[in-house]
């Protein structure tokens, strides 16, 4: 999927696909990340679209580990979306939860209880 910001200046190519775990999940993360991203989303730099990536990246290697039986988010549950976030910390010691929280917001599939919880 490419990223274009919205002055047409920043491209990026993401490419899902190499993403570890279940293609179903891979697939509706892509379409949150583009919901996120695209004409209508409110994502519109190249760093924040990044830091979605991150996230995505991050989520399905975790899924993969520590949920491999998950074959969608749509069975996300409150406590393994809290340990997902728990989990995505940068080399630098910053926290992703939020952006966790604000890309399965995007997906139409995740339960509206797992997204609130992450903002406790």
């Amino acid at each position: 999927m490419q990223f274009i910001s919205e002055d047409g200046r920043q491209r990026k190519m993401f490419d899902f696909s190499a993403l570890p775990g279940q293609l179903r999940i891979r697939e509706e993360l892509a379409a949150a990340f583009e919901q996120a991203t695209g004409p209508l989303g409110t994502w519109k730099r190249r760093a924040a679209a990044q830091n979605l990536w991150t996230v995505a990246r991050q989520s399905t290697r975790w899924l993969a580990d520590n949920q491999p039986n998950l074959t969608s988010l749509a069975q996300l549950s409150t406590a393994n979306a809290r340990l997902l976030a728990m989990s995505l910390v940068l080399p630098s010691g910053d926290r992703l939860a939020g952006v966790l929280r604000t890309l399965l917001g995007y997906s139409p599939v995740v339960p509206v209880d797992v997204v609130q919880s992450l903002d406790r």
